[in-house]
């Protein structure tokens, strides 16, 4: 990959207040230049009292209102929760975006679901990760089907469709998008999706029931660019077998921290005992970045193009600003030595 391919930047939405208050961050993001706003799925967040915990936005909802204030980010969940919905009606969601902004600007992203207090706040059980993947799998194929042939059934993995078409139609579909580091969930995306996010390999540990969230952050932590060259091989492998194209490839940075270099030790520490692991360095994990801005903006540009990816996943906060500079910064330097 050309290490020299400009970083493709996307920013995860959270804490939006009102529409004035999104009129202004869609307004920033473009100014900006990023590509993107991915929103997550999720009713409440896990192991806090429900009174007092964030909302979280209803996903498309709010996706349909960044798509009406910009005419050109790029807009997707990450990822829609189809354990607790029927797929095709999430497709449908995805579908009528992209019949408003064109389907090369939505992204579909599907999930098995993963915290058992949502499924049981609904009255359900949620099943367990092998009926879970089952399901995701339907509704990958189910939604593989439904983008190319426009029409798809499914009579298998926990739901029903009877030929039911896409609708509304559209001219080009949403991408289809899966997120996650299990060897099944990584072959499921090679197979079926047109992106993959990756996340932490099994390896890194095991998500229980009973803590989801932070076991999935200090898995997280554990997780090294290598690890993901690894899971990338899986995905390559499972993509040339289904005769598909390699899906593009993207990772979630959950934790941005801009500050001088010689303070990164202690923040890494401090990360790592927030998250009740042994602290150890983060440099090679591909879901924290710490440091100047100039040398997170390197290091992504580095990551960018050892592990082959499309696009980075950040959070939103201040420290856009600053990397968004220390990329065109980096981009000025570049020139300036293509020149000489």
């Amino acid at each position: 990959m050309d290490s020299g391919r400009a970083m493709t930047l996307l920013v995860q939405a959270r804490g939006v207040t009102d529409l004035a208050d999104l009129r202004t961050r869609v307004a920033r993001w473009e100014a900006l230049g990023l590509d993107g706003v991915v929103v997550t799925d999720h009713l409440f967040s896990p192991g806090r009292d429900r009174e007092s915990t964030p909302r979280p936005p209803d996903t498309f909802v709010l996706l349909a209102a960044i798509a009406a204030l910009s005419t050109r980010l790029s807009v997707g969940s990450l990822v829609a929760n189809i354990g607790i919905v029927h797929p095709a009606l999430v497709l449908r969601h995805a579908a009528q975006l992209a019949a408003l902004i064109g389907g090369d600007r939505v992204v579909a992203g599907l999930g098995a679901g993963w915290n058992p207090e949502e499924f049981e706040a609904l009255g359900d059980t949620m099943p367990n990760y092998g009926e879970r993947m089952t399901r995701l799998e339907s509704a990958v194929r189910f939604a593989r089907e439904q983008f190319d042939a426009g029409i798809a059934s499914s009579a298998d993995g926990g739901f029903v469709a009877d030929r039911v078409p896409l609708s509304p139609e559209v001219g080009v579909p949403p991408r289809l998008l899966v997120g996650g580091g299990s060897e099944r969930l990584l072959r499921l995306g090679g197979r079926y999706a047109d992106r993959i996010d990756l996340n932490a390999p099994s390896s890194a540990g095991r998500i229980s029931a009973s803590d989801p969230a932070g076991d999935d952050g200090r898995r997280r932590l554990r997780t090294t660019d290598t690890d993901l060259l690894a899971s990338i091989d899986v995905v390559r492998s499972a993509a040339r077998d289904a005769g598909r194209p390699m899906p593009e490839l993207s990772v979630f940075v959950d934790t941005v921290i801009v500050t001088d270099d010689t303070d990164v030790a202690a923040h890494e520490e401090a990360l790592c005992r927030t998250r009740s692991i042994e602290p150890r360095s983060l440099a090679e994990c591909p879901f924290v970045l710490i440091g100047s801005a100039d040398t997170i903006a390197r290091s992504l540009e580095s990551r960018i193009a050892r592990l082959g990816l499309t696009r980075v996943i950040l959070p939103d906060g201040p420290h856009l600003e600053a990397l968004v500079a220390a990329r065109g910064r980096a981009a000025t330097t570049m020139n300036r030595r293509s020149e000489e």
